[in-house]
């Protein structure tokens, strides 16, 4: 039995192939999602998320003047986790009961294809007329590009698919869609689960092309401290990173992460990088030293199409005289589900081969190995002394910690 998540009105959406048409089991069960092509992945993605606005709608159609209290959190416009906005402190009074269907669309993204995400919608244009646009997230697998779906709100409160892949002039630009011309527009999408930081910040187009200042850690610089007049370091540092190719669509900003693993001559050893970033901070319970991925900035589109440099100063490995560690990393574009694996082979110095993985629809910016000292027992192995190299191919650049 099929359900229908487009609907067809003219030339254009009959173009769609009712590419989100999918059974009820595929749509609720989880193992066999995980299993399915990517296709199908996107359509599980797509009916969740609009299954969930539809419902907030439902239940109070002015969700987005409301906040809910949490402490230290912004009022105003800003994206709202799902779990949020079916709170009582969001929608409703008094104790009510959340469907079986909701439910599981609240939870759709956990503990799935080995990662957790939670669903968010965030206001991006604001506007006063009655037919709201909604904007997903997806990828193309034909023409391999990410893409943004539009959604428009049928008379009977269900979202159906009106455009399959729309530009940034479609929303902001002189001559846009109907659904954009003084109407509200959202994103519906996920993130890392318990990571509210990774919601979306304020949209550019949205604060009249503004560029926000940058915040503590993250923000625009001509490039780290260059270590003149200071002692030598003491530990092997990622400075500064720019992007030179932004593979994410418009409507989010590259999340750039890094995933790396300690290695050495010994094929037994191989440590997850925040092994050696110091910081023994517990997160749900695992320790951050057993994490081998760790976020490394957000940049717009503003920050590609600029050429601005974001200070990193993120921590690799501490400074040796001697040694024979050194990390084998990969700088990638973070997606969420349902973007495939994608896997890079590393040498070691035995000869075998070392494997790290990566979630992304993109391939990678660069893969590297590094190590942090001036003397390298594997004299027939070659290994990047970070101290002072700065790292640049067509898509990314960054600099390492001052040389000695």
């Amino acid at each position: 039995m099929p359900i229908l998540l487009g609907s067809c009105e003219n030339e254009e959406e009959q173009n769609l192939l009712f590419e989100e048409s999918q059974s009820i089991s595929l749509l609720f069960d989880k193992a066999e999602v995980e299993k399915a092509e990517l296709k199908e992945k996107l359509a599980y993605k797509n009916y969740h998320l609009t299954n969930l606005m539809e419902e907030a709608l439902r239940l109070n159609p002015d969700f987005d003047q409301n906040t809910y209290k949490k402490p230290g959190k912004a009022q105003g416009l800003r994206p709202f986790y799902f779990d949020d906005l079916f709170s009582q402190d969001i929608v409703g009074k008094g104790r009510r009961t959340i469907n079986d269907s909701i439910q599981f669309s609240l939870n759709a993204f956990i503990d799935l294809d080995g990662g957790s995400w939670h669903p968010y919608v965030h206001k991006i244009k604001e506007g006063r007329g009655s037919e709201p646009l909604f904007l997903i997230n997806s990828y193309d697998p034909d023409t391999e590009k990410e893409i943004v779906q539009g959604y428009k709100l049928g008379s009977a409160g269900k979202l159906q698919l009106k455009y399959r892949d729309l530009s940034e002039d479609d929303v902001f630009g002189a001559s846009p869609v109907q659904e954009a011309i003084g109407s509200d527009v959202y994103v519906l999408g996920i993130s890392p689960k318990d990571q509210e930081a990774m919601l979306p910040e304020p949209f550019e187009e949205f604060n009249d092309g503004e560029i926000p200042e940058p915040s503590s850690g993250e923000g625009a610089s001509g490039g780290g401290s260059s270590g003149a007049g200071s002692d030598a370091p003491e530990d092997l540092q990622i400075q500064k990173i720019m992007i030179k190719d932004k593979k994410e669509s418009w409507i989010e900003k590259a999340d750039v992460y890094i995933y790396g693993y300690a290695m050495s001559g010994n094929p037994n050893f191989f440590q997850p990088l925040g092994y050696y970033w110091g910081d023994r901070v517990t997160i749900d319970g695992a320790q951050i030293r057993n994490n081998p991925e760790y976020k490394l900035g957000k940049f717009s589109n503003s920050d590609v199409n600029n050429g601005t440099f974001k200070t990193i100063n993120k921590h690799m490995m501490d400074k040796s005289e001697f040694s024979g560690t050194f990390i084998s990393y990969i700088i990638y574009e973070y997606d969420g589900f349902p973007a495939p694996l994608k896997s890079v082979y590393f040498n070691r110095p035995d000869g075998s081969d070392a494997k790290i993985s990566y979630r992304s629809y993109n391939q990678k910016y660069i893969s590297a190995q590094v190590r942090a000292c001036d003397v390298f027992e594997h004299d027939d192995f070659f290994v990047l002394n970070g101290f002072g190299n700065v790292i640049e191919n067509s898509v990314i650049e960054y600099h390492f910690s001052p040389s000695y």
